[in-house]
């Protein structure tokens, strides 16, 4: 592995438990550089040669002392909500964390004489509309009807790229979905749903393109970029760039290989987004009054239907980079991991002996009696409901409903516990409490599962 080629001096990585923080440190102390990462928890693993301090930050202290003595920082911290409809108390965690974390770091590197700063931004600062092939000239996403994680990383965002100037170097790399061996987001979800029956139809037919970045790649971004910081009259020095693989895919297709090495078909038919998009806004409603994360954000829905996709010519231009490791050898590489977690999630699925409704059921039940129950018992859900969308029953009577919908459940529940009882099934219990959840879609598995079990015992 060739030395860099500029003297990035001691680094430090916010975020250094994270995936990227974690391959980044690997990458950067395997060079021979002193590297710290600066995290709310350890690495799972520890890093040969890196130093680990645990520390929050929203804390200005820990984070001001996480710098003392470093050159470089990469700030790759963030929480990750993208949800438009969120609770308060989402609002406040993100926007500390991804903007007040952002200054603390920038005020902290000012004053303990750090020389540069490289912020992991997203592509999410501009998605709020089409776009194909554009470039960094494009605006930022209007604050107005976006998700909560885009709002905050295009402000911090902002905030990085202004700090530039004589005593600090700035930039900011936007990935797109960055995937590769133990990423712990997006791979345990598709592996998840895949084998669960859960991936049932492509949307609007599997058009819409988007950009992915394999980690190696993103990680070799990262010191590109900040290895350029080290010229003063730098041409990124508080610009944007696009970080991507430079082949869009629509993300059904993206992870198609991943579906053919567990056996799993893949979908023909296909939904309309418009058909979707109501239950994505139902589920975040419910979400944000204390129910469980939508299986499909608004935001998550928004890549599925338009394209997004953009030009890597910039970070080609002014600092060199250009992507090495194309979908397929990415996917080649991941196998491994596939493999891995299709064997933790059969294991699972077999401990747990009771089968999910398909996530379209989930998505259907959940957002039902969560509008319902918003409508019925929020007087400022029903008052927007009446303001916005058009008439609706008197909340007396929504809440009648909503009272017979409970009883129906709860029925729903005890037949289930009683039946799987009888039939005696370790489970019983979770069928009650996925019947109490999911109501009759979770009832009709179970009398599926006990009719096949009736008639491998005839």
């Amino acid at each position: 592995m060739r030395p860099l080629g500029a003297n990035l001096g001691r680094c430090l990585i916010t975020g250094g438990a994270g995936y990227l923080g974690r391959e980044l440190a690997k990458d950067l102390a395997a060079r021979g550089l002193p590297v710290r990462v600066f995290d709310v928890r350890a690495p799972d693993a520890p890093i040969d040669g890196v130093e680990v301090v645990v520390g929050d930050i929203r804390d200005y202290d820990a984070v001001r002392a996480a710098c003392e003595g470093i050159d470089t920082v990469f700030h790759t911290a963030a929480r990750i909500v993208p949800l438009r409809i969120a609770s308060d108390d989402q609002r406040r965690e993100v926007e500390t964390v991804n903007v007040g974390g952002t200054e603390h770091v920038l005020r902290a590197a000012r004053e303990a004489g750090t020389e540069r700063v490289v912020y992991t931004s997203s592509v999410n600062v501009v998605v709020d509309r089409s776009y194909a092939g554009a470039d960094e000239s494009v605006p930022y996403a209007s604050e107005e009807g976006i998700d909560l994680y885009t709002q905050t990383k295009a402000e911090a965002e902002r905030l990085v790229l202004a700090a530039d100037g004589e005593e600090l170097a700035t930039c900011a790399l936007r990935p797109g979905g960055i995937y590769g061996p133990g990423e712990g987001q997006h791979f345990p979800r598709i592996v998840k749903n895949a084998l669960r029956g859960q991936v049932v139809a492509l949307i609007d037919g599997g058009r819409a393109l988007a950009d992915n970045v394999y980690i190696d790649d993103l990680v070799s971004a990262h010191r590109m970029a900040a290895e350029a910081l080290c010229d003063p009259d730098a041409a990124n020095r508080g610009r944007a760039y696009f970080i991507n693989d430079g082949q869009p895919q629509n993300y059904f297709y993206f992870f198609k290989p991943t579906m053919d090495q567990l056996g799993v078909p893949f979908p023909t038919r296909s939904v309309p987004s418009a058909v979707v998009d109501p239950i994505t806004r139902i589920g975040e409603l419910l979400h944000s009054v204390g129910g469980p994360r939508p299986a499909l954000t608004t935001m998550e829905l928004d890549k599925l239907r338009h394209d997004h996709f953009f030009s890597i010519e910039g970070a080609a231009r002014d600092f060199g980079w250009r992507p090495e490791v194309p979908p397929e050898e990415g996917h080649r590489r991941c196998q491994e991991w596939v493999a891995y977690l299709a064997t933790e999630e059969r294991r699972m699925m077999a401990s747990e002996d009771v089968e999910r409704p398909a996530v379209g059921w989930q998505v259907a039940v959940l957002g039902g009696l969560g509008l319902l129950f918003a409508l019925a018992f929020v007087p400022e859900a029903y008052a927007f409901w009446r303001r916005n969308v058009g008439p609706m029953l008197p909340r007396r009577v929504l809440q009648g409903i909503a009272a017979a919908a409970i009883a129906a459940h709860v029925g729903e529940a005890t037949y289930a516990y009683k039946l799987a009882k009888r039939e005696g099934m370790a489970s019983a219990g979770r069928w009650a409490w996925q019947t109490l959840l999911f109501g009759y879609p979770s009832l009709r598995l179970l009398k599926r599962r006990v009719a096949e079990r009736a008639g491998d015992t005839a």
